[in-house]
């Protein structure tokens, strides 16, 4: 199961870290190159809930190898040719794929291992993911240097075989009570996959066209209000409505939310502080860029084992507290210091998310049990990449307003800003996100004591 989501985020953060070196070997225009990441972005966030739902309904197994044939199987659309619209419809369905293995991955655990186990299965699942950030960009460069690009797709094909044997070997398949009799909510369902996709796209677009923008995002929230109505007034609600009233649930969801989103700030604009302010070299920045996957990487798996013994709520408060503690430090960023203090900053947030996202995850699923553990894991999933695009938003937003407000200028390109204003810039947009990292802090302290096992569960 580790190896499954270490496959998918190689995938990605390989093909991010050497997508502008990709678009001169094919000749991509910029908006064919920002194609290929946005497009899996917004059918990942589209269909994850769904998927999930999906997967509670006929079975996580068949799901998860569906997904991993369907992730591996799509590469070979690159060896077709290499149109641009051939590579789109290919990242589309990877993003089916990934959907796929994201939504039923921790629920195969969740029915694998015993209560008192399963905070370390889902610890190592999600090492995963981590060792897949840090390993992803230099396998990608390596490939580009020595093999065809070809490989940065085909790699996944020998990975996802190897998945789908182990998986069905060590996996035994189980039906899922009731479920020839089950309805499926599909027009909550459309709602759902046009609304989240609306809002993210309405984020993308706020710096080039806010009017536009906010009519986009007046349209999501719109979709939001008639599906919660919709779901409201169905005897079989896609959406698991009761389990969203519950404190411990939506604080776990929603402390995700705005700790991915206040980690986002730093993650878009420290890469422009080490090349403004600092003058490093990309290779360099690369390297300290890496220092938060690899931190998160250390102690993930510690933090799912110490789950199982002390419980969740005081492991997700204290990961938050990290995560907090590290943005006050760049908050006090001084440039003769800088590249240590954001190294500890760097340190200090990934073993706060690292900390946090196991014990979150595992009191999440505890919560919805095994009848919810596919729409459970599609919804934390979603909620961590609608935190990455919300944090991202609001560093750009930030920079050009702050730079309008105190140096009563517009600028077009970040890269223009001298190092002078871009430090204070810098120190007021990390203190905003030191705010939104605070409330992640007071979401997770809304649960207090060890989730319950559900009867189902037991």
């Amino acid at each position: 199961m580790s190896l499954s989501s270490l496959m998918a985020t190689i995938n990605s953060s390989s093909l991010n870290a050497v997508l502008p070196y990709l678009a001169k070997i094919l000749h991509l225009t910029l908006n064919e190159s920002q194609m290929l990441i946005v497009v899996y972005l917004v059918v990942l966030t589209s269909i994850l809930t769904i998927c999930g739902k999906f997967a509670d309904t006929v079975g996580h197994k068949i799901v998860f190898l569906s997904g991993t044939l369907t992730f591996g199987l799509s590469a070979l659309i690159v060896l077709i040719g290499e149109t641009i619209e051939l590579m789109v419809f290919m990242r589309i369905i990877q993003a089916i794929g990934a959907s796929l293995m994201v939504a039923s991955g921790p629920s195969i655990l969740l029915e694998a291992f015993e209560p008192e186990h399963r905070g370390f299965a889902i610890g190592i699942h999600t090492t995963g993911i981590s060792l897949g950030l840090i390993a992803g960009p230099p396998i990608g460069g390596f490939i580009l240097r020595h093999l065809s690009w070809h490989w940065l797709f085909l790699i996944n094909i020998p990975i996802s075989f190897i998945v789908f044997a182990a998986i069905s070997l060590i996996i035994p398949l189980k039906k899922i009570p009731n479920s020839d009799n089950r309805h499926y909510d599909l027009y909550g369902m459309l709602l759902w996959a046009i609304a989240i996709p609306t809002i993210l796209i309405s984020m993308s677009t706020l710096s080039h066209s806010p009017a536009v923008s906010l009519a986009i995002f007046s349209l999501g929230v719109g979709l939001i209000i008639l599906f919660v109505k919709h779901e409201l007034t169905v005897k079989t609600p896609f959406f698991p409505i009761h389990l969203i009233k519950i404190p411990a649930y939506y604080g776990g969801l929603f402390s995700l939310l705005f700790g991915y989103a206040a980690l986002f700030i730093p993650n878009f604009l420290i890469p422009f502080y080490l090349k403004i302010v600092l003058g490093l070299e990309p290779h360099q920045t690369g390297l300290i860029m890496s220092i938060t996957s690899i931190a998160m990487f250390a102690t993930t798996g510690i933090s799912g084992y110490l789950s199982d013994k002390i419980g969740y709520y005081k492991l997700c408060i204290a990961g938050m507290i990290l995560l907090t503690a590290g943005l006050v430090i760049l908050y006090l960023l001084d440039a003769r210091s800088a590249i240590v203090q954001i190294t500890v900053a760097q340190i200090v947030t990934g073993m706060g998310l690292g900390i946090f996202n196991s014990p979150n995850t595992t009191a999440l699923i505890n919560i919805g049990g095994i009848e919810n553990a596919g729409i459970t894991t599609g919804l934390l999933a979603t909620m961590r990449n609608l935190g990455m695009s919300i944090g991202t938003v609001i560093a750009a937003i930030s920079v050009s307003t702050c730079h309008l407000l105190i140096f009563e200028e517009r600028i077009e390109k970040i890269s223009n800003i001298p190092p002078q204003n871009f430090k204070l810039i810098f120190k007021y947009s990390m203190a905003m996100a030191f705010l939104i990292s605070f409330i992640s802090v007071y979401l997770s302290t809304i649960r207090k004591g060890i989730p319950t096992t559900s009867k189902t569960q037991k």
